[in-house]
């Protein structure tokens, strides 16, 4: 694996890590990462660093070269040998995960309502994802959503024109979008998915864009991811661990 490929670890896993309250497992991970890191892998910067940066950036300059932001996180390479975690920690981290999931399964349910509206009723309602992600291109949706962060991050708003701008200038965010686009339909369909993919999953669709392969063992992000390379045109390949990662591995 290290001799074929350049590791990218999203520092959205050691939240997960953190918070594994087996000692054991929890080791055997890090273990994991420190072998994929080696000399030339590196812990990607975290999703919300990564979108403040780009805002601030093309918001001084009317550009953006977003590759040069994928700088390595330095405190989550530092982690993986400081001995920071531990089962103190994993109580923490665990209690912050589950408050994580649960404010982004209210935010889904609040917005409900948004997106019954945006997508209308009756017979003129889109009845497949292809035609949910249709009309969210034709409704500019993107924009909208741009527009939040902008204001989020910066305290002022931008217009649609220069919402359109940035997202060309920056399909990471795009990628996103289109994730937590496909999270309100899963939940939100006639017959909704049982265990649709959850928000920290939806949030890596960030790094798509980043990189040429992107591994999981989680089969509803995987399925949420294909969709998203789909969608959005991405040429990454997104590959499920436990079958295509391993088949490319195997001499036979």
């Amino acid at each position: 694996m290290k001799i074929a490929h350049t590791h990218w670890i999203p520092a959205y896993v050691f939240f997960e890590i953190a918070a594994t309250s087996v000692g054991e497992t929890r080791d055997r991970l890090l273990s994991i990462c420190r072998k994929l890191k080696g000399s030339s892998g590196r812990v990607l910067i975290d999703h919300g660093s990564l979108v403040g940066a780009a805002i601030r950036i093309f918001s001084e300059f009317g550009f953006l070269d977003w590759d040069v932001l994928l700088t390595t996180q330095l405190e989550y390479e530092q982690a993986i040998d400081s001995g920071v975690f531990n089962d103190d920690l994993a109580k923490i981290q665990k209690v912050q995960n589950q408050n994580n999931l649960r404010q982004a399964e209210e935010y889904f349910a609040q917005t409900k309502a948004q997106f019954d509206s945006l997508f209308q009723s009756g017979l003129d309602r889109p009845k497949t994802l292809d035609e949910i992600i249709a009309r969210a291109c034709s409704t500019g949706l993107i924009q909208q959503n741009v527009r939040y962060y902008f204001k989020s991050i910066l305290g002022q708003a931008v217009d649609w024109q220069y919402a359109g701008r940035f997202a060309k200038s920056f399909p990471p965010i795009v990628a996103m979008i289109c994730a937590f686009l496909i999270g309100h339909y899963d939940r939100n369909k006639p017959q909704p998915t049982p265990d649709p993919a959850g928000a920290t999953d939806l949030l890596a669709a960030l790094y798509l864009p980043v990189c040429h392969k992107f591994v999981s063992n989680d089969q509803d992000q995987q399925i949420v991811f294909r969709n998203v390379a789909k969608y959005c045109s991405l040429r990454t390949e997104v590959i499920w661990f436990s079958g295509d990662f391993k088949r490319l591995l195997s001499p036979n």
